[in-house]
């Protein structure tokens, strides 16, 4: 046939239906996205109460969260800071909330720890008791504006404009170009879906599949969203996340980077609105923007990555390309790859190849130079091989089809693979090498799909 295919799936699917019924599984997203939402929480709390308050007298406080004090500097801390160009009265100090440590001069941590840097806007600086053994402090930047360190143990050094960003606990932001922030174009803005993107995958000339994806989405809510198979018994399942985002949104809006504990910002030369969880790493990375980064996860070695969701222990390296995207648990793109508009699955490894308006499912690898585009494939398994192009979705006037692939499913060396195809009742399956296969349906699992010659 040459009709779009319907998508339907193997029974097998029916697995990860069966684990929706206990919350076991969604536990670990959920704590990360409640530990993201009250960090982000507080970082605006903070920034709010420093942007009402009017009163510059050294004995004003201001309480923003228990256990804390905000206050401005005493006069011997001003005499401190004076080799540093500072608005003294926008400079605050957020300490432990009792008498020794309200009262206590902190000039000498000062003089240690601040030097070299000019200061504008709100500048806050978290006076812990927590220590590290690297150089720590601000040193040697050349401009600062409305920020949150975490002093006594953050490093922030040789960096040319850092604004709007929070630094915390044993963080490093090292020769960086420039950190900034911006309400009007970060995920969290209003109407960006709360720390989420929306995409469209499958046809990429309109009538696409949209997806509205947050950090901690799963592949059961991106088939619950594509709404094919057996979730339709599941009606309404996209706006039910919309309506998450939406209160998450709600609960957590900040424009304002967050460098969570432990993370690494090095030598990158453009960062803006990005959220990087605890041990996160950015470093030697041309243009980072709109990323929210979970614990672990990595943008290394000369990157361009734009509107992009990273879980744990994900990675995006060497000279990629990468936009528009959430990618999974343990999943990994470089070197040199282009994705755009796609899920990428947990485990999945893509290399040196293209994809685009697709979801690629769990453990799929893309090792070699290869193309994928428009492809529903959530259950994944698979393997693409070199040269393989599994994208040939245009009918000589636009690119409006798309093709669903079964879980296991082997794309060969060389593959030509015409839309539509529709193997979702072929799990398990291999393209041969060299197949040039042209739209049909293919219903017999375990085959081997060789030219007809």
């Amino acid at each position: 046939t040459t009709s779009t295919p319907r998508i339907t799936h193997h029974p097998r699917v029916h697995r990860p239906k069966m684990m929706m019924q206990g919350n076991n599984h969604q536990a670990p997203f959920d704590e990360a996205q409640q530990k993201r939402i009250q960090q982000l929480t507080v970082v605006a709390k903070i920034r709010s109460l420093l942007n009402t308050n009017n009163n510059t007298d050294n004995e004003s406080i201001i309480i923003p969260t228990d256990g804390t004090t905000l206050r401005p500097l005493f006069a011997s801390e001003k005499l401190t800071l004076q080799n540093n160009a500072c608005e003294w009265q926008n400079i605050h100090l957020l300490i432990d909330d009792n008498n020794d440590s309200l009262h206590k001069d902190y000039s000498n941590e000062l003089k240690c720890l601040v030097s070299n840097t000019s200061f504008v806007g709100n500048v806050v600086f978290i006076m812990s008791s927590k220590n590290n053994k690297m150089k720590r402090g601000v040193h040697s930047n050349i401009l600062i504006e409305n920020c949150i360190f975490d002093l006594s143990s953050c490093c922030v050094i040789n960096n040319t404009y850092i604004s709007d960003t929070y630094v915390g606990a044993h963080a490093s932001v090292l020769s960086c170009g420039e950190v900034t922030a911006d309400a009007a174009t970060s995920l969290w803005r209003s109407g960006g879906g709360g720390g989420g993107i929306t995409i469209d995958v499958g046809p990429e000339s309109g009538g696409g599949r949209s997806l509205l994806l947050q950090p901690e989405s799963t592949m059961i809510d991106v088939c619950n969203q594509l709404e094919h198979g057996p979730y339709d018994a599941m009606p309404g399942a996209a706006a039910a996340v919309a309506q998450t985002a939406d209160q998450t949104h709600i609960q957590g809006h900040a424009a304002c980077n967050v460098i969570s504990e432990g993370c690494v910002l090095r030598n990158t030369a453009t960062v803006k609105n990005v959220y990087m969880a605890s041990h996160s790493r950015i470093i030697a990375s041309t243009t980072v923007s709109n990323v929210i980064m979970m614990p672990q996860s990595s943008i290394t070695d000369g990157c361009q990555v734009t509107d992009v969701l990273m879980q744990w222990d994900s990675a995006i390296s060497e000279n990629s390309n990468v936009s528009s995207a959430l990618i999974m648990e343990q999943g990994h793109c470089g070197p040199h790859s282009f994705v755009a508009s796609s899920v990428i699955g947990s485990d999945v490894h893509v290399s040196a190849g293209e994809i685009h308006a697709t979801v690629v499912g769990p453990n799929t690898n893309a090792h070699h130079q290869s193309l994928l585009i428009g492809i529903l494939w959530p259950l994944g398994r698979g393997n693409v091989g070199y040269g393989a192009n599994v994208g040939s979705n245009h009918t000589g006037r636009l690119p409006d089809q798309e093709t669903v692939a079964a879980e296991g499913t082997f794309f060969g060396l060389s593959n030509v693979i015409k839309f539509p195809v529709d193997l979702s009742h072929s799990p398990y399956s291999i393209v041969a090498a060299g197949v040039n296969l042209p739209p049909q349906r293919v219903c017999m699992p375990f085959s081997l799909i060789l030219n007809s010659d």
